[in-house]
Formats: structure tokens, C-alpha cells, sequence
């Protein structure tokens, strides 16, 4: 069987590409299959799929994705990525035609080319949704109708959790809908000899996109209000503007030697590593990666309760959740975690095997088989 991807992105860096080349990788294994990968532009992510093997191409081409806000740049470029997107598309179809897929498979909600070429040439597509969108990262569509006749074209639409597929039910059929949670590869984060509170100071880590809706300042707040309680420092890995990094050192005047922004890194285990507790406070997560990456780790969670993170993060069993947007409910789990270190260390051994049990990459992937061969 041939398989030809289109991915939304190119960042070694993003989630979302990692679980595609992981994927590609593993339906290429499955069964002798050939696969392809589509990129929207030259990026970080070219390496990955050069490493894996994995022939790939790219058409530069634009996202049908806007703020939800009012951003005037989206509509002055808007009509300039119509008309680029619409001669890339001519190219795309004399590749795709050659080239003769038996299936297309969208990677994320962010790229619709791949659709509409799969409709025009008749070829079956099966479409990822990844994220929630407006709700996390204050995106929408130019044109949501047309979003959802050409979701409803497509033979599957796979969203990565339960809470994904409840925001969409209303608008897709059903029958083509359903979810598949994201797997990680257990072999590189298992970390069976964690040892988390070796010394008396704590280490936290935050590991993604540093932006206002990642809610990376709850945990400055709320670290912020304990720096006379406990000793600690703080890791934010990823990609993080100036401007914001700044806006958030200046809210944690208080604790600014502790705080430590490294940027995007190749290989984040490190982090891992060296971290005790890592903090997901995302006011909305449609999955959560890394919140998987660190439990597998051994490191303990403490994970806003928003839709993605919750189906991942039991607050009474292997980790601790607190309330959305709220940095003294971060407080409040901060010092409980603190004050019953013994707790914390059986809710890290729990989060881990949950993980290794639920979230493993195979098993994912085969899931995720099934559907395209069917």
C-alpha cells in the first residue's frame, strides 16, 4: 500500500510533527508499505525524516487557519496565500497523480490542501485533528463551513482525545468521527531508575510553545508566592518570543535566579532527567505530549484540569490537577505536593506505568493502522 502524508508543519520542535514522523515510521514498517511525506515548508523537521528514511517534498504553501481575534495581517495576506495556494495545488495534483497513493492522511487541523486535492482526484483521506483551536491557541478558520464539508468528505476524521472529539460531534458525522490518543515512544522516555527529590531543592519543568494560553505564567505567579517556603528553580523548554520571556521575568521579579529559559532543544530527556516535577497548566489541552513525555520519565504532574490533560492525569491516583486559569489552585497543589513527598513519589510511580500502558506508540500506531487499511 502507498501512503502519502501531508503534514501541517516542519518543526522538530512541534508535537504534532513528532506523532506524524513516529507514525509514518511505523506504517512504513507495517506490513512493507510505502509512505510519503508532504511539507508546507523547509524547516528543523526536514532532519527527523531524513534520519528516519523517509522520502518527503515540499510545496510552499499557507495554512487556512486565522486568529480568532481581529488581526488585520491575516486579511492582508489572506488573498496573496489564496492565489500562492492556488497554483501549489496544480503542482501538488501532477505529484500526487504520479506518485498514485492509495490513501492521503491530513496531519492536523491546520492544512486543508491535502483535502481538497484528495476530493478532486478522487483519492480516499483520513484527517488528524490535533487541537482544539480557538479554545488553545486563539485560532479559527477563515471559513469554518467549508472546514467542515471538507472534514465530512473524509473517510475518518481521528481526533487525538475524547474531549477533541466532543467539540466536533455537533459538526461531523459520526460515522467518520472517532478518537485515537497519541502515543509515545516508550523506548526513549521510560525512565525506570527515576529518582525524583534527591536533594532538598525541587526542580520544575515546563517543556512546550511558551505563550499566554500554554499558562506559563500561572506557574510564575504561583512559584512566585513561595519562594520564602521552599527552595526550587524552574525550567521552561521551548520556543518562547523575547518580548513574552520578558513579560514573565518581569512577573516573577521576585524569583528571577531561578528561572530558566532554554529554548528549543533536539533532545528534551535531558530536562527530564534532571527535573523532579513538571507542570502542565495549559488553560485548554487538547492531548499533552510532553505531559505523557514526563510521566513516562518518573517525574510527578501537576497538570491543569482542562479536557486534554484530565483524561491523562488522575488527580487521585498518579498526579495532581488543579483548577484552569487559577495559580493559587498551583499553589495549593505545590504545597501539598511538598508537604508529602512520599505521596508524590507513589503518584510519579503510578503516572509512569499509566503511561507505559496507555500511551505507547505501537500500540497507537496499530490503532491508527487499522483505520487506513479499512
Amino acid at each position: 500500500m502507498k501512503y502519502l502524508f501531508f503534514s501541517s508543519d516542519n518543526n522538530s520542535g512541534s508535537g504534532a510533527f513528532r506523532a506524524l514522523v513516529k507514525l509514518v515510521k511505523d506504517v512504513k514498517s507495517f506490513d512493507n508499505n510505502e509512505v510519503f511525506v508532504i511539507l508546507p515548508y523547509g524547516g528543523s523537521g526536514t532532519k527527523m525524516l531524513n534520519e528516519a528514511k523517509i522520502n518527503h517534498k515540499t510545496y510552499f504553501t499557507f495554512s487556512w487557519i486565522k486568529h480568532d481575534y481581529f488581526n488585520p495581517i491575516d486579511y492582508i495576506l489572506y488573498p496573496f496565500n489564496k492565489i500562492n495556494n492556488f497554483f501549489k495545488e496544480k503542482e501538488i495534483i501532477k505529484f500526487v497523480k504520479k506518485y498514485n497513493p492509495d490513501l492521503i492522511i491530513i496531519n492536523t487541523s491546520y492544512h486543508y490542501l491535502g483535502a481538497k486535492i484528495a476530493k478532486k482526484i478522487n483519492i480516499p483521506y483520513v484527517w488528524h485533528i490535533r487541537e482544539f483551536l480557538n479554545e488553545d491557541q486563539k485560532k479559527t478558520y477563515y471559513n469554518f463551513n467549508y472546514a467542515l464539508s471538507l472534514y465530512n468528505g473524509a473517510k475518518k476524521v481521528i481526533c487525538v482525545s475524547h474531549g477533541l472529539y466532543l467539540k466536533y460531534a455537533p459538526s461531523i458525522d459520526n460515522k467518520i468521527l472517532t478518537y485515537v490518543y497519541d502515543g509515545i515512544n516508550t523506548k526513549k522516555f521510560y525512565n525506570p531508575n527515576k529518582e525524583i527529590f534527591k536533594s532538598s531543592k525541587i526542580h520544575f519543568l515546563n517543556v512546550g510553545r511558551i505563550k499566554h494560553e500554554k499558562g506559563q505564567f500561572l506557574m510564575i505567579k504561583a512559584l512566585n508566592e513561595l519562594k520564602d517556603q521552599i527552595d526550587f528553580d524552574v525550567t521552561f523548554v521551548g520556543y518562547v518570543h523575547k518580548y513574552y520571556q520578558n513579560k514573565l521575568l518581569k512577573l516573577g521579579k521576585n524569583i528571577k535566579d531561578r528561572i530558566k529559559f532554554v529554548g528549543q532543544v533536539n533532545d528534551v530527556n535531558k530536562y527530564y532527567k534532571d527535573s523532579d516535577v513538571f507542570i502542565m497548566p495549559s488553560l485548554s489541552e487538547a492531548f499533552g505530549l510532553v505531559t505523557v513525555e514526563a510521566m513516562l520519565n518518573g517525574l510527578v504532574v501537576i497538570a491543569s484540569n482542562s479536557l486534554g490533560s484530565k483524561e491523562i492525569v488522575d488527580n487521585e491516583e498518579n498526579g495532581y490537577l488543579f483548577g484552569v486559569n487559577d495559580y493559587i489552585s498551583l499553589k495549593n497543589k505545590i504545597i501539598e505536593l511538598i508537604n508529602d513527598k512520599e505521596k508524590a513519589k507513589r503518584k510519579a510511580l503510578n503516572g509512569q506505568l499509566r503511561a507505559l500502558n496507555n500511551f505507547n506508540s505501537l500500540f497507537n500506531s496499530e490503532n491508527i493502522y487499522k483505520i487506513y487499511k479499512d
